[in-house]
């Protein structure tokens, strides 16, 4: 009752002010919800952009604490700066898929499949896609809940440099340096990039005495080092190829030493000159390589398309009792888009991968799957009407075939300048290798034991909404959503040999999560925005409310830009969450700002500064788990 409250209550406020509505002025980003590119205003699914210029306004340096700000998308991360970090929409308890340039960078060892958002930076992206809802009729595997895509810069213009330095709080450094451009037919994009910092505890300080944390405690540090190119070539006839190369190493010192009443004073096991082996084995790198070649071809009415890409994960642990994590994926595709007539398109495409997990010490393990699709989209438009239908089939090695399909509808009603949104999709996600295959290896608290016949997770999504624009100057939207997951895979405890626990995943349970999201923009001026979104989510799984999702999640911005300043005041306001534990979390409203001056042309300053309350909080993972104080950070950009 009160989900229908809520969107009958929005509904009602803009359809009382259609009689005022002005000339329409939709965004016209091109976004690919398809697999060939569409205005998001013609695009029935629910999408997300997250574009260079909107993560340079909001100033924070993790792509993660931005994602976290969007309508539907909550972010999951084990505490420190750089942490393991998920994301979740919806309300749908399996990560949607990653993917970048339209391939996934998922990796396959993974314990319940994901792709570590926490090390992300915004440097060298162009924008971020997302989209809602289940996405396997198009994407495959693993986007049951929806798809993150992360489009990467290309070179544009003149040859230029840009160099970045960043100084702030915890003894932060961060060094950019990018060039990028075009000579005739060859553009390029290079860049490197250095971040140091001697962090924030992972954990907070502890009080043995009266069972409680407050802020403190010793500093984890993180250090990654990153390398980005895209090198493309136009060849003239319609013939273009691009080469894209991504990687970072990573690392992460997390001290784990606890206090007790035995235990008053811990040593500083985050220090890089501590060597001792409880030290070491809390010393966690991260390799990480991906690399894509695609060639295109357009002709007048077709465009041939092929990839292929490789990827490889390596995890590192410093401990005699746990050894490297080392995920492989190669693969290929082929799709082949062709205008029927003006207003009808169709998309036809075949892929092959390679899964492949590595466990360095006993018990070894070294396992590897295969796994190809196929699909068919047809896109269909009678006047205002746009219509979508996807249908793939998928056949893993490990579990067989697995069929899903979307639908959706996209409806533009000129009178008051609405547009009408509905999808009904399935998805499903691949049990991950890990869960597969690791027969023994290291598990939160124990061990765990592979079961080779897991069934994929498989998802029902639904929603419904409206899009309203009030000429330039207002836009208000309102959407209900509706998803139901099978099969889901959760630990469960299995034996006990000696001292040892061991557990073992099972398909066991089912989550339906519903809920309403809602936007608002407003521009009154030329110089001001106002932007604010709500969530509300009831995500009931087998023990109540999903663990990390909150009921309500709101956020909102002012932004204000005039001639050379920038500067906004940003918010988000997270209300009752429960942790893995069942511990009460959330319940906190956090404000950043950022404020920046462009000196001229080539040269911008700009602060940031989060947490400005300094607000104490538990924000997801687990109780106790860190999230950031206030902080300061300053940035200087140049461009030669």
């Amino acid at each position: 009752m009160k989900l229908k409250l809520k969107f009958i209550l929005t509904s009602v406020f803009c359809l009382a002010l259609f009689q005022n509505a002005l000339a329409v002025n939709l965004d016209t980003i091109v976004v690919s919800a398809s697999k060939v590119n569409q205005k998001i205003e013609d695009s029935p699914t629910y999408i997300q952009v997250l574009t260079k210029q909107k993560m340079e306004d909001n100033g924070n340096l993790f792509l993660s604490y931005m994602l976290n700000q969007l309508p539907g998308v909550s972010v999951e991360q084990g505490g420190g700066i750089g942490g393991e970090t998920m994301a979740f929409i919806r309300g749908i308890p399996v990560s949607p898929k990653v993917m970048m340039d339209g391939v996934s960078i998922m990796s396959p060892y993974y314990p319940f499949p994901h792709f570590n958002l926490g090390p992300i930076m915004p440097d060298n992206i162009d924008r971020i896609e997302i989209l809602q809802g289940a996405q396997s009729g198009l994407w495959g595997a693993n986007a049951a809940s929806g798809v993150i895509n992360i489009i990467t810069q290309k070179g544009k213009g003149k040859p230029h440099i840009d160099y970045n330095q960043t100084y702030g709080s915890f003894g932060t450094t961060k060094e950019y340096l990018a060039l990028s451009g075009e000579i005739k037919k060859f553009n390029f994009y290079v860049a490197g990039s250095a971040y140091d910092t001697t962090g924030i505890p992972q954990t907070y300080s502890y009080n043995y005495k009266t069972h409680t944390y407050s802020q403190g405690g010793k500093r984890d540090g993180y250090h990654k080092y990153s390398f980005y190119s895209n090198l493309g070539y136009d060849f003239g006839n319609g013939l273009s190829a691009n080469l894209i190369t991504d990687s970072y190493k990573s690392t992460n010192y997390t001290d784990i030493c606890k206090y007790s009443k035995d235990n008053p004073v811990c040593p500083n096991n985050s220090a890089p000159s501590n060597l001792t082996p409880l030290a070491q084995s809390s010393r966690h790198e991260v390799d990480y390589y991906f690399t894509k070649l695609n060639v295109e071809k357009k002709f007048e009415k077709a465009t041939l398309n092929f990839e292929t890409h490789y990827m490889q994960n390596n995890s590192y642990y410093y401990s005699p009792s746990s050894a490297p994590w080392k995920g492989r994926t190669y693969g290929a595709s082929l799709n082949f888009s062709y205008n029927v007539a003006p207003t009808t398109k169709i998309v036809l495409g075949v892929d092959y991968g390679k899964d492949r997990a590595i466990y360095d010490y006993t018990p070894q393990i070294n396992v590897s799957r295969e796994h190809a699709g196929t699909f068919l989209e047809v896109l269909q438009t009678i006047q205002n009407l746009n219509l979508q239908a996807s249908a793939r089939e998928d056949h893993y090695q490990t579990f067989g075939n697995t069929f899903t399909y979307k639908l959706g509808a996209n409806y533009y009603f000129e009178p008051t300048n609405t547009i009408f949104k509905a999808n009904w999709g399935t998805g499903f996600v691949a049990p991950s290798m890990f869960d597969l295959y690791a027969n023994g290896a290291p598990f939160r608290f124990g061990y765990l034991k592979g079961n080779p016949n897991l069934q994929p997770e498989k998802s029902k999504t639904f929603d419904i909404g409206f899009i309203q624009n009030f000429g330039d100057k207002l836009q208000i939207s309102s959407s209900f959503f509706w998803s139901k997951i099978d099969n889901l895979i959760d630990i469960k405890y299995a034996s006990l040999i000696g001292r040892s626990q061991y557990f073992i995943p099972i398909n066991i349970s089912k989550t339906i999560s519903k809920g309403v999201e809602s936007t608002l923009t407003y521009k009154p001026i030329k110089y001001l925005e106002l932007s604010l979104s709500d969530t509300y989510t009831q995500s009931d799984g087998p023990f109540g409310q999903t663990s990390n999702i909150p009921y309500n999640s709101t956020s909102g911005a002012l932004s204000f830009n005039y001639d050379r300043i920038y500067a906004q005041l940003n918010g988000q306001y997270i209300s009752t969450m429960y942790d893995n534990s069942g511990h009460q979390i959330g319940r906190y409203t956090v404000f950043n700002a950022n404020l920046s001056y462009k000196i001229n042309n080539n040269a911008k300053i700009g602060l940031y500064a989060q947490n400005i309350f300094n607000r104490f909080y538990y924000a997801s993972w687990g109780y106790g788990y860190a999230t950031p104080p206030r902080s300061f950070y300053t940035t200087l950009s140049l461009k030669f």
